[in-house]
């Protein structure tokens, strides 16, 4: 026979099980909708550098934007949720993005924002612009880059030149050991390793 408090005991249990359930199911469901969000933000990212590579700006400008809304979104969606927001999926969808924005910013040239202006990681973006920097050749080969637009990247001063040789001296001296030891399995961004 159940005592009282037996019984009493029986259906808190059953109520944190139940709690429990439902918080599973809603961390599930985010989980699919985050992983929608980023395929999402890769396929617009790649768009947008194949865009760039035809020589239309103008869409690789929109499939860029598109692309951040939907990192913005994600951010703010997985508010609380680190064991969400700092997955594979999601830090590989902010990698993409800061790489097609990296693209259109040297082909363009536009601005290049910092990493939070461009609401990314700073680990993804810094491996995003390594990714831009070993296609260098084929950036500068691009049929797109005529000499008129080269003359105007070394002319003294520019933004453009300016930033290719930061992001070439990080990348050759201070970063490239510790982005490549900071590489998880298949290239993902692994925050720990970059930290050693």
């Amino acid at each position: 026979m159940i005592s009282g408090a037996q019984s009493r005991a029986q259906s808190r249990i059953e109520e944190i099980a139940a709690l429990a359930l439902d918080e599973f199911r809603r961390k599930h469901e985010l989980r699919e909708q985050t992983i929608r969000a980023s395929r999402e933000v890769v396929r617009a990212s790649a768009n947008a550098i194949r865009a760039v590579h035809r020589g239309e700006l103008a869409q690789a400008r929109e499939l860029v934007e598109a692309a951040g809304a939907l990192v913005r979104e994600t951010r703010e969606t997985l508010a609380g949720h680190p064991d969400l927001y700092f997955t594979g999926y999601t830090q590989d969808a902010q990698k993409e993005y800061a790489e097609a924005r990296a693209v259109l910013a040297f082909i363009a040239p536009e601005e290049l924002p910092p990493p939070a202006e461009a609401g990314v990681e700073t680990p993804a973006y810094l491996i995003a612009g390594r990714d831009v920097l070993r296609r260098e050749g084929e950036l500068v080969l691009h049929r797109r880059i005529t000499a008129p637009v080269l003359l105007r990247m070394d002319a003294p001063g520019d933004d453009a030149v300016r930033r290719h040789a930061v992001l070439g001296v990080l990348t050759r001296h201070a970063l490239r050991p510790r982005l490549n030891g900071g590489l998880g399995a298949r290239g993902r961004v692994d925050p720990e390793r970059l930290h050693g």
